[in-house]
């Protein structure tokens, strides 16, 4: 769980580093959004609904592959708005990417809360934690979000300072979220499940 986690985790990071290319170019006249609210998902599942510990691993590296790869799209985008050198540009492909991320966030979320749980010992607490996790990464995106709304076009070189300070938070913020799966593996120790997962590793 923490290989698969962390691997997409550092994948959405590097991805979003691309755009300290973004300190070129010409700079204009910008206009500060509002906050970003991050909608919570309940981590309730329901207890009865338990389901194979293979069903449910395969249901799973469905659902992440799929939020895998729409991250991956969010990201070569992305990367078509900050090749241009405008920085108005440059902000608004960084607040797509995180507007697409959070989004896909929330679709995985809704596909672990309906998914049911494993059957294995504790698995409906299991669900609800790895829900807590990406629920956390949510949040981290929100911010960055936010954070990136409120960055000033203005003045190009403080512009592209900004946005590595915000990047290199967002790294260390993701890279906290990925490493945390490993309590994951720690506290539901489950060979089974452990082997079902590795259908993620081909994603």
């Amino acid at each position: 769980m923490r290989k698969i986690v962390a691997s997409a985790l550092a994948l959405l990071s590097l991805t979003s580093v691309t755009a300290c290319g973004a300190s070129g170019g010409e700079a204009t006249t910008t206009t500060k959004a509002p906050p970003t609210t991050v909608v919570q998902t309940t981590t309730t599942a329901a207890a009865s609904d338990v389901i194979p510990v293979a069903d449910w691993a395969n249901a799973f590296c469905g659902s992440f592959g799929a939020w895998l790869d729409g991250i991956k799209k969010a990201g070569n985008d992305a990367g078509t708005g900050l090749s241009g050198g405008d920085l108005n540009g440059a902000k608004d492909a960084i607040v797509g990417l995180f507007d697409t991320a959070s989004s896909e966030t929330q679709t995985l979320l809704a596909s672990l809360k309906d998914g049911g749980s494993p059957d294995m010992a504790r698995g409906d607490q299991f669900v609800q934690d790895l829900m807590g996790k990406f629920e956390d990464f949510d949040q981290a995106i929100g911010a960055a979000k936010d954070d990136t709304n409120a960055l000033d076009t203005a003045d190009r070189g403080k512009f592209g300072l900004d946005v590595t300070s915000l990047l290199a938070t967002f790294d260390k913020e993701t890279a906290a979220v990925g490493d945390s799966f490993g309590e994951l593996d720690s506290t539901y120790r489950s060979s089974e499940l452990q082997k079902a997962l590795s259908s993620c590793d081909s994603l």
